[in-house]
This record gives structure tokens, sequence and C-alpha cells, in this order.
């Protein structure tokens, strides 16, 4: 069934609370009409990014949106129980599109590019790189329909490396988050000591509820990025015995992460 995700305000409800309709707005109008030339009554998922989701008939088609009955809403059940932030290193050509889309296939939860020392991609200005992000929001949404997500994950503004580190471990959530870097110098501690060192606080009910990832670019970190981050709380981790490009390190580390806790 084709999935889309809307806007809560776009979700009418009734006397007792009940989703009851929802209007589709925006590019998914066309694509529904002339793409999937869908028509009254048939079915499509719709998703309210709050970890919702509805089956609804059609029930109008017009030129900017579509009214939709709902049939039935539950829970997504596709959403993981510890969230993932991918802090990672903005990566060249098109490795960042590919970045996105398949993390977010793995259960990602927020991408954030950074700017580390060694990034090669450089942004003209701040329009440029605002355009980088809206590109990355639409593939992070099209991974997310496509892979029956419940929310489409959130990917940052580019930020400096420095700027990030001190955001991400300076918030409201440092004693329920997980800090994991890996690195290729890191020969001793492995991802799986670190997860199973904290089994306790990852299992349900414990109280590690986000875990972040930070992956270097090309280039990896430096050694004066890599001392910035464990002053800052994260462990420095080795994937193995081979060097892995960045993006296939990120993907490793969310795939593993997901596997060891069951999530």
């Amino acid at each position: 069934m084709a999935r889309f995700f809307v806007s809560s305000d776009h979700i009418e409800y009734d006397d007792a609370g009940c989703a009851k309709n929802v209007l589709i707005k925006g590019t998914d109008v066309r694509h529904i009409k002339d793409v999937l030339r869908m028509s009254v009554g048939d079915t499509v998922t719709l998703c309210d990014s709050c970890g919702n989701e509805y089956v609804c008939s059609i029930s109008d088609i017009c030129n900017d949106f579509i009214t939709t009955s709902v049939i039935s809403a539950a829970r997504c059940g596709s959403e993981p129980r510890i969230a993932i932030v991918l802090c990672q290193g903005i990566a060249k050509g098109e490795k960042m599109d590919f970045i996105i889309q398949k993390n977010v296939e793995l259960g990602l939860n927020e991408i954030i590019p950074v700017l580390t020392e060694h990034t090669v991609v450089k942004f003209a200005n701040a329009k440029d790189a605002e355009k980088k992000q809206i590109r990355w929001q639409r593939i992070s949404e099209e991974a997310a329909k496509q892979c029956g997500r419940g929310v489409v994950p959130i990917v940052g503004m580019p930020d400096s490396y420095k700027n990030v580190i001190d955001r991400i471990t300076s918030d409201d959530d440092t004693s329920t988050t997980l800090y994991i870097m890996p690195y290729e110098n890191e020969t001793d501690r492995t991802l799986k000591t670190v997860l199973y060192e904290n089994k306790d606080f990852l299992n349900e009910g414990g109280s590690i509820k986000r875990i972040c990832v930070f992956i270097g670019p090309e280039g990896g970190f430096s050694k004066k990025e890599t001392e910035y981050a464990v002053s800052k709380g994260f462990t420095t981790v080795t994937l193995g015995k081979r060097i892995l490009r960045t993006e296939t390190a990120g993907m490793a580390t969310v795939a593993a992460i997901r596997y060891e806790i069951g999530d």
C-alpha cells in the first residue's frame, strides 16, 4: 500500500477524539494523481510523524489537495525503541545521498552533516548549505516511505565539528545518551564490548534512550578532533581489522547496534 507523511495539523478528529479525515497536500498530491493514478476509493497509509499511522480511503481529489477518510488507526510498529543519531562527516559527491538513504532504512532517527578538518565538500554560503539540506531531507523522506517508517528522520543543517560536539553533549539528554566514535586508530575497544558493558542500560526499561554515532569523512578524524570528542564523553571503538569507507562505516555501526540491542 502506498505510504505518505502528513502534518498532524491536517488530521481532523471527531467528538470522541478519534481521527476522522486526513488531508494530503504538497508534492504528494501530484504523485498520487499523475504517477500512481489513484482514484476515489483507493486506500493509502498516512503517517503523522508522531508514530501514528492511518489506513485511509481517498474520498475526494482536487488540484491542490486530497481528502481521505480514516478506516483504521494504530501506532506504527516499525520505529525503534532507542534513537540513533548519526553525526556524519560530509562525504563527497552522491555518497551523502547513499548514506542518508541506507541509514534511514536501518532505523536511524536523525542525521547531522558535519564539517570536519578533512571534509572536502565546501559550501559557498548559507543558502548553498540550505539547498543541500533540503535535498537530503527529501531523500530521508523518500527512504522512510519506501521502508515503512512511522516518522521521517531529520537531516540537520551542516555545522562545524566543534559546534556539533558541543551541542549534542550539552543538552538535557546526556545522562541517557551513549556516545560512540568508530576510529581507525583504536585497536582494543570494540563496538560489541561497549554495547555489552552498557547492556543493562540498553535493555527494555534501561536508562539509555539515545545513541550518538560520529563518523568521519573520507580522510577520517584528525588527532585533535578525536581527543576533543573523547574529552566530551565519546568512546572510540574499532569496527574490525579492516578500514571501512565513510559510507560503509555508519551503516555497519547502525546495523550492529540494532542487532545487538534487538531493536
